[in-house]
């Protein structure tokens, strides 16, 4: 939670995901800031966005898991995405939601003191360069198809190595992660050495947000236009139609890089305003936390974002949808003919149920 710098132990990053507590008779928790109705609408807010993701992320897992040919490069890594995505909204939205809008303390123990945020930057990571493999796998294979063809093996091998360095980017926060326990409440914080040391996790952070977000980007547009350009040129049917799918996928992929930018990036800024400006300080404290709790609530909708895009806008997350009602459908209507007639005798629920067997 957001406290003054002046009334505050030195150097304390606060934007992550921190409870305040009484800092020199000044009260900044949210029991102080927020009134009862509106912790429990947060609260609410945060715990509906962790329903969805878990319902989105889970149905994509299974999909993806389930169908041997959905088990493509680029399926392997939407279901990283969906993973990371999961690990977020299991480990740090619920955690982050009960310590500050909820028991308004940090209850859950030293461990989890480092390991919530070692979790939550780890996932951002591991989804900034699972899609960053994407985007290069594209990329090479519509503009470069020949090199790609000789390397394609390469991207799906390197899957495991996304991991170790999402892991090894977000470890070091955890050595800065302190548990504080005073009589009245206890709170997890980042407490860094000193000034410089504070601004250098932040810039860092930040660039390994953006830099290869942006290339993304670039590299999406290019592949893009260069389909754009061979739809115009060919002859062949096929291959047009060939060159659409590859176009709309690639459509979509930037789609999921702007929802990316929409939620992520204003708590990055956030958090570099109140790094390397005062501004925050001459705010008003309950405006500031209410900014804190819209964009917390932005970066957690991510994750529920995602498998939307997935199941509305992709091939085969509409046509696993599709099949879904359908089961839904045919059980229902099953259920329906299987069931005596109230009007009738058994024999003509018995004789619909046989009907339909037969035209199966």
């Amino acid at each position: 939670m957001w406290v003054n710098k002046q009334e505050r132990s030195a150097h304390i990053m606060s934007f992550n995901n921190t409870t305040a507590a009484v800092f020199n008779g000044g009260c900044y928790s949210v029991r102080c800031i927020f009134s009862f109705t509106e912790n429990s609408i947060i609260a609410a807010a945060f715990f509906a966005v962790v329903i969805v993701s878990l319902t989105g992320n889970i149905s994509t897992c299974y999909v993806i898991l389930t169908r041997k040919q959905l088990r493509s490069t680029a399926s392997i890594s939407t279901f990283n995405l969906a993973l990371s995505d999961l690990l977020v909204t299991i480990v740090c939205a619920p955690v982050i939601t009960i310590d500050i809008y909820v028991a308004k303390r940090w209850i859950f123990g030293e461990a989890l003191c480092k390991i919530v945020p070692v979790v939550q930057k780890m996932s951002v990571n591991a989804s900034i360069i699972n899609l960053f493999v994407v985007s290069l796998e594209k990329f090479m294979a519509i503009c470069f198809p020949f090199c790609f063809r000789a390397r394609k093996k390469s991207f799906v091998y390197g899957i495991p190595f996304v991991w170790l360095l999402a892991i090894a980017l977000a470890a070091p926060l955890a050595k800065y992660r302190q548990l504080i326990v005073t009589p009245s409440t206890s709170y997890c914080i980042t407490v860094f050495p000193d000034v410089k040391t504070s601004r250098i996790f932040s810039v860092i952070y930040t660039l390994t947000f953006f830099i290869p977000l942006i290339m993304m980007i670039c590299l999406q547009l290019t592949t893009i236009h260069s389909l754009s350009k061979r739809g115009i040129t060919a002859n062949i049917s096929y291959m047009s139609q060939h060159n659409i799918r590859r176009k709309k996928a690639a459509v979509v992929l930037v789609i999921v890089m702007l929802s990316f930018l929409a939620c992520w990036t204003p708590i990055y800024l956030l958090a570099m305003l109140n790094t390397f400006s005062e501004v925050m300080q001459s705010m008003n404290i309950k405006t500031v936390n209410v900014v804190y709790a819209v964009f917390t609530w932005m970066f957690y909708a991510c994750a529920a974002v995602h498998p939307l895009i997935y199941f509305l806008m992709t091939p085969q997350g509409s046509n696993s949808l599709k099949r879904f009602r359908g089961t839904n459908g045919q059980k229902a209507r099953r259920r329906l003919i299987s069931k005596p007639s109230t009007a009738g005798s058994n024999v003509g629920g018995s004789f619909l149920l046989f009907t339909r067997e037969s035209r199966v």
